[in-house]
């Protein structure tokens, strides 16, 4: 492993390469955790996959192959299955599921009411277009693809005519499963926990949905050399674009509303989530300094990083799983936006913030605390070896473009 600036010693760089070691599977994806959650997700083995392009391609390949195996083919109730749409999470048996430290009450519901593959995810389809794409530049690896172009296909399908569940022109998420996650994006639980009432329109998921057209549009141009469907994945992006930029704006916060809720209310929650949307390309080029800066602003940015939830908000708590507790992943995200939008300097900050909460702390869990009087230590719950927090640390090294 090259390390670039960030300085290991000897026993960090060797635990670095054994928990990616024990995170690869036999299949050759990342495991999304070593503990409860030690099997295939959608999401996260996506986003890893990513964080390791240009550094283990091999990561990616496995990880869309296997997805794509698990593609939907049919409406199953149960299992949140749609055609085209790519699953959330996999498990093989009941004895996986018992075997992990999973809380009981999250463990019973699974036991009892779910059937996987399970598909519970919003944002795991256009996650699939975006990585394929990400991988195709980076190894043109062109018979691979060309075997998946069929799954690609679908997945496009997925987001224009099955994902707006609220008919708003928004790709949102209702359960249909009773007992399945009633959020499903990544801040997923299988309770309201983020207050909102379905179907969701997520800030972020937008911000995907829209990136996965426009790399959809540029493989059909420019790989598969069908100009009609890429005018009109260009289109229906456009489109997602500019109600975005209408719908989601907040004049008086010069930000975006982290969602949309049944009503088409805006959840006005200044959230790390639109981060997410600076890699995208959505955001209307005249908000792109707001959004920084606010991003940056004291309540929400620590010196160990952005949090999900600025400490002004009343639903915030220091200790909040996805209410104010900081995530590397979710920091590295908006690091790519913020470099690919041209601040450097912000996301020199951002890699800094992280990497000192990994060089403090000795290692870099799911997510973890950071108090008012600065103070870092990993939130109890939080699993310690988590695939897109460890994968973030190996990208800083490597200083990957994607």
């Amino acid at each position: 492993m090259k390390n670039n600036s960030i300085k290991f010693e000897s026993n960090q760089f060797q635990k670095i390469q054994t928990d990616l070691k024990q995170l690869k599977s036999p299949e050759g994806f990342l495991y999304a955790s070593n503990s409860k959650f030690k099997t295939l997700f959608g999401r996260d083995s996506l986003i890893s996959s990513w964080q390791m392009i240009g550094i283990d391609n091999t990561i990616a390949k496995n990880t869309l192959k296997i997805l794509s195996k698990y593609q939907g083919k049919e409406l199953n109730k149960k299992k949140e299955e749609e055609l085209g749409k790519i699953m959330h999470e996999y498990r093989k048996n009941k004895r996986e599921i018992l075997n992990t430290n999973l809380a009981k009450r999250t463990k019973n519901i699974i036991l009892k009411y779910w059937d996987f593959p399970y598909y519970g995810s919003i944002d795991s389809t256009p996650l699939f277009i975006i990585i394929l794409v990400f991988y195709y530049r980076e190894t043109k690896d062109s018979l691979f693809v060309r075997k998946l172009i069929p799954n690609l296909e679908k997945a496009l399908n997925w987001i224009i005519y099955y994902a707006d569940k609220n008919k708003n022109g928004f790709i949102a998420y209702q359960r249909i499963n009773p007992h399945g996650l009633f959020h499903q994006g990544w801040k997923d639980r299988t309770y309201d926990s983020l207050h909102i009432k379905p179907p969701v329109s997520l800030v972020e998921v937008q911000g995907y949905a829209y990136k996965a057209l426009k790399e959809g549009a540029w493989l059909y141009r420019n790989f598969i050399r069908n100009n009609k469907k890429s005018l009109l994945l260009n289109q229906n992006a456009e489109n997602l674009k500019n109600k975005f930029n209408k719908i989601f704006w907040l004049p008086d916060k010069k930000f975006y509303a982290f969602a949309l809720d049944g009503n088409n209310k805006q959840i006005k929650s200044v959230t790390s989530n639109v981060g997410h949307c600076l890699f995208t390309g959505i955001i209307d080029k005249s908000h792109e300094k707001e959004i920084v800066k606010r991003l940056f602003a004291k309540d929400i940015f620590t010196d160990y990083g952005i949090r999900t939830l600025s400490s002004e908000d009343k639903n915030f708590d220091e200790k909040g799983y996805h209410w104010g507790a900081v995530w590397p992943h979710d920091n590295w995200i908006i690091y790519k936006g913020l470099k690919a939008s041209g601040y450097e300097k912000e996301a020199s900050m951002i890699r800094n913030a992280i990497t000192k909460a990994y060089s403090e702390l000795g290692f870099i869990p799911e997510c973890y605390v950071v108090t008012k009087s600065n103070k870092i230590y990993p939130l109890k719950r939080a699993d310690i070896v988590q695939a897109w927090s460890l994968c973030t640390i190996i990208n800083f090294v490597h200083e990957k473009n994607f």
